[in-house]
């Protein structure tokens, strides 16, 4: 199974780097994961077109075949043992996933494009969950 998390923009701050480098190491003995960056929207920034356009962006990236969740704030939060149990499901159907984190920074606002048929899943920074990178 193939896990990928496809996200606007890139960590300039390098902070979230390491963590994610971590989790990559930890995820390589289950599933092979890719970290996709895509740009952000410069020629339109901060207007509605640049959220089409980065949407436009994700949605071009993925595969028909993918199970797509949206990390979005307003979805579900899983705890460790649900998300672990989603995974496991999703292997044992031999389903590729994608992930999509849709905001980044100060740009929470912005949505996750529709989808075929996407899960919601909460992106939450609190500690109590591990449901989203």
């Amino acid at each position: 199974m193939k896990l990928r998390l496809l996200a606007i923009g890139k960590d300039r701050s390098g902070l979230y780097a390491p963590a994610v480098e971590e989790y990559a190491k930890r995820l390589a003995r289950y599933v092979r994961f890719e970290l996709v960056e895509l740009p952000e929207a410069r020629k339109h920034a901060g207007t509605p077109r640049a959220k089409e356009e980065e949407g436009a962006a994700l949605l071009a990236r993925l595969d028909p075949r993918e199970h797509v969740v949206a990390l979005d704030e307003r979805g579900k939060e899983y705890t460790s043992v649900e998300l672990a149990r989603r995974v496991e499901a999703w292997q044992g159907q031999g389903r590729d996933v994608a992930l999509l984190r849709c905001s980044r920074g100060r740009r929470r606002s912005s949505p996750c494009p529709a989808s075929p048929s996407p899960t919601a899943w909460r992106a939450s920074s609190s500690s109590s969950s591990s449901t989203a990178p």
